[in-house]
């Protein structure tokens, strides 16, 4: 396939073959090298769970460019700009070391034509257009995307992502200015946000990082989740579980009365909670698992048969080998030699990261962040204890389950509609009204279940409590199309409350015999289960009364990134007071977004482990200005200070708190989350109904023939995140500039700015111009 770069390369040769001997050309060469001025760990460049200390002081970027601009006349009334970069950076992460389609780095930066149409300026190729005016914020600035690879840092003309376009213009007799653009539609380049991650980037955002990260992006977490529900259903597939005094577990599937709170604070066993683990010593005195887990009360009794089948083909503490003799493991005030006393929270810790004895597939090994050696739902910051209210029976849903993430690009195809009028009032008040049809440059992530063979996006259903066997479904016919055995109710029906039976209870319903086995059961609690458009639920064992394997288990959690279509309308003014001193311009931009994608998270959803369906992005208005005032102060010094606020119009915060089956009072409520900063750190960060950020820019020439300019920009954000960056740039000779530059983040970590402190850099660069 003839490629798009050979395409416009193609194009620009025609143009210079087609150009006339006043072709102007000019080459910019630029080094620029930035080294990071602290230690610790920045986001995204964890790659296990146990670090802390991360790459430290040190060059992140050596980059250098050659950038080729070229000017030429078409006739008489036109004219053809080019502007090729090529750039080398041996310090970047994979991906951001050279080229890349549609950045700021792409070889083809900007391609156009200029000419005209009766009374009409015309504009067509690879531009940008610059609306907006406002300093550390793009507002009516949203024709271009931008390049985030430096966060902030990037002055906007070199972050800004030039895109085709037919870029209409006509002044009217009044004096007036209309403009019609008609473009592509691009996306914003976000490190991280892609399949890879970006594993090192050091300006990944929490909350991209929580999406992909290697450790806290549940990219990985999920499979790893998946791993560790596949790790207990080997447990109870080989007797991990007593259910009665005489049987044990086959499989997850029955276990709707069990959540991970029930397992893991069932702590401590001095005062009749906790597990022991049963062990027998062989003839060579080794210790071989029988793989039972029973917490007080229970007591499970084993033929020589069933310990043979689990290896212990010896026993001889306990009794003879004679055929046929059985064995009961107690656990019931009596003392029970050779087994290990343990918690619920070290069993958790122990399989998540180290899996079961012999079955040491989907160890974790401290790689991402599953769950930590103390168990803790006051300030949850791993995977488990988000999810304590989440049953045994939806870990069968889950245990085969693996990641996808997929970029949906066909809005590209539609483009994108932007319309500005601008004029000028008698007294001198400059204003202009924008609005703009277009794909939202900030893509979002659509979170969905769906069959890996196939491609059938899966619905999901919650199943309160189960039959008396424990299922919340069964196969009722040969095809595998499960039926419902519980209550099926909605995301909203899920209870807050998780009850369970009392030791009394238990006793009433199945007698003293039985009653450890039903002691302490959630009456109501919820799993979730995933079912195709024919009704086969998904999970790795048979919905039913056996461990056959589903052969409906092909489960996969797909991230697919899309951009939402907005609508964007907006304006802009300045007005400049005249004083006895120097005059003084306030201005002004604000912009309505109709349809803006927004995260909201469900913690009570969540916590019962659906986590396609926790975090979602929904359609929400929103609501931004800025207020600035610009003035020249001590001899050149410009002065400018802004108030910049971001509304969301649809904001959504309710309050709840959940009740877990051992009593624990978790967060399950429903808000706005802040996708800059959300994290499993953070307790999923909400966002501010209402943001502000406060900026304050001095810019001033020095030097004998103001050769020089330095720069400053101070940024506080709501919250206390805060950013200052110092520039300077000095012309050395005509064709020689030097550039220095300090980016300094601080404040509080959960904020956008303040989560990048350690991510503070000085940068130093130098520019060759050749005409």
């Amino acid at each position: 396939m003839f490629k798009k770069q050979h395409l416009v390369l193609a194009i620009a040769a025609s143009l210079i073959a087609s150009g006339t001997q006043a072709l102007e050309t000019s080459i910019v060469l630029k080094n620029e090298t930035a080294s990071m001025v602290k230690d610790g760990l920045r986001n995204g460049e964890k790659t296990f769970k146990a670090d802390t200390t991360g790459e430290g002081k040190g060059v992140y970027k050596f980059e250098n460019t050659a950038q080729f601009f070229l000017n030429d006349d078409i006739g008489e009334n036109s004219s053809w700009h080019g502007e090729f970069k090529f750039t080398r950076d041996s310090k970047a992460v994979d991906g951001y070391d050279g080229h890349m389609n549609m950045s700021q780095q792409d070889y083809l930066r900007e391609l156009y034509v200029d000419t005209q149409a009766g009374d009409w300026d015309l504009r067509i190729g690879k531009q940008q257009v610059v609306w907006g005016t406002a300093d550390g914020i793009k507002l009516l600035d949203m024709i271009n995307p931008t390049d985030f690879r430096e966060f902030n840092q990037n002055a906007p003309a070199d972050a800004r992502i030039p895109v085709w376009m037919v870029n209409a213009e006509k002044y009217l007799d009044n004096g007036a200015n209309v403009q019609v653009i008609a473009s592509l539609a691009e996306k914003n380049v976000i490190p991280g946000l892609n399949a890879s991650g970006d594993p090192g980037h050091p300006f990944t955002m929490m909350g991209v990082d929580s999406i992909t990260g290697e450790v806290d992006g549940f990219l990985h977490v999920t499979p790893a989740l998946a791993g560790v529900a596949s790790t207990f259903d080997f447990a109870a597939n080989n007797g991990g579980f007593a259910t009665t005094s005489s049987t044990t577990s086959t499989a997850l599937s029955g276990f709707t009365g069990l959540t991970v709170d029930g397992f893991a604070n069932n702590s401590n066993a001095a005062s009749g909670g906790g597990y022991y683990v049963v062990y027998d010593i062989n003839s060579s005195g080794d210790a071989q698992q029988t793989g039972a887990m029973l917490s007080y009360g229970q007591q499970v009794t084993y033929t020589s048969a069933a310990l043979a089948s689990m290896g212990i083909t010896t026993p001889t503490n306990f009794y003879t080998s004679a055929a046929g003799q059985t064995f009961t493991y107690k656990y019931d005030g009596t003392t029970i030699t050779n087994t290990s006393a343990t918690s619920g929270t070290s069993l958790l810790y122990g399989m998540a990261e180290n899996g079961a004895t012999g079955y040491t597939t989907y160890a974790n090994n401290g790689v991402t962040n599953l769950t930590d050696p103390v168990y803790s739902l006051t300030v949850p910051d791993a995977a488990f204890e988000y999810m304590p209210m989440a049953t045994f029976a939806t870990f069968n849903t889950f245990a085969e389950m693996t990641t996808k993430y997929i970029s949906d690009d066909s809005d590209k195809t539609r483009g994108n509609l932007a319309f500005r009028f601008k004029n000028t009032t008698a007294n001198g008040l400059n204003y202009s009204f924008n609005y703009a049809y277009r794909a939202d440059s900030n893509p979002y992530i659509d979170l969905y279940y769906r069959d890996k063979s196939s491609g059938e996006r899966l619905s999901v259903e919650y199943v309160k409590a189960g039959n008396a066997f424990g299922l919340p479904v069964s196969s009722a016919t040969a095809s595998g199309v499960g039926t419902v055995q519980g209550t099926l109710i909605t995301a909203d029906q899920i209870p807050t409350t998780i009850t369970s039976l009392t030791y009394a209870q238990a006793s009433a319903a199945v007698g003293t015999d039985l009653a450890w086995y039903y002691a302490g059961q959630a009456t109501n609690a919820v799993t979730t289960l995933v079912r195709d458009s024919a009704g086969h639920y998904y999970g790795k064992r048979a919905w039913g009364h056996n461990a056959t394997v589903n052969p409906y288990n092909d489960i996969e959690m797909v991230f697919e990134e899309k951009a939402n279509r907005v609508h964007n309308i907006g304006g802009s003014f300045d007005f400049a007071f005249d004083t006895e001193a120097t005059p003084v311009v306030i201005r002004g931009e604000w912009l309505y977004t109709k349809d803006e994608m927004t995260p909201v998270i469900d913690k009570r959803i969540l916590a019962v482990g659906d986590l396609a369906n926790s975090l979602t992005m929904r359609k929400a208005d929103t609501f931004k200005y800025v207020i600035g005032a610009d003035v020249n102060v001590l001899t050149d010094m410009m002065v400018s200070g802004q108030f910049i606020q971001i509304r969301n119009l649809d904001y959504v915060d309710t309050q709840r708190t959940c009740t877990t089956q051992l009593g624990s009072s978790v967060d399950c409520s429903t808000y706005t989350a802040d996708m800059a900063t959300l994290s499993m750190s953070n307790q999923m960060q909400r966002a501010e109904e209402n943001k502000e950020f406060y900026t304050l820019f001095l810019s001033k020439p020095f030097g004998d023939s103001g050769e020089g300019r330095w720069n400053n920009i101070f940024l506080y954000e709501e919250g206390g995140g805060k950013w200052n960056r110092f520039d300077v740039e000095y012309g050395i000779s005509d064709q020689l500039i030097g550039t220095l530059e300090y980016n300094k983040y601080f404040g509080d970590k959960n904020t956008t700015f303040g989560q990048m402190e350690n991510a503070s850099n000085i940068q130093i660069g130098l520019k060759y111009l050749l005409q």
